[in-house]
């Protein structure tokens, strides 16, 4: 059930936030190499990790 409350969570963010937190947090990527391999800032990785990471607690709030 969790899990697949978190795949939902993974799966209603925007294209590029996915992106982000699939490369950094799924497939561990630095944010430096995700900024590499995105085009964008290593910054910019970051404020998406940020809300990306934000978002699935929201979504997951109900199985604390």
């Amino acid at each position: 059930d969790l899990q697949e409350a978190i795949g939902r969570a993974v799966a209603a963010l925007p294209e590029k936030r996915r992106a982000v937190f699939e490369l950094c947090f799924l497939q561990q990527f630095t944010y430096k190499e995700a900024a590499a391999v995105l085009d964008i800032s290593p910054k910019t990785v970051e404020n998406h990790m940020g809300y990306a990471l934000k978002s699935i607690r929201g979504a997951l709030e109900d199985f604390r």
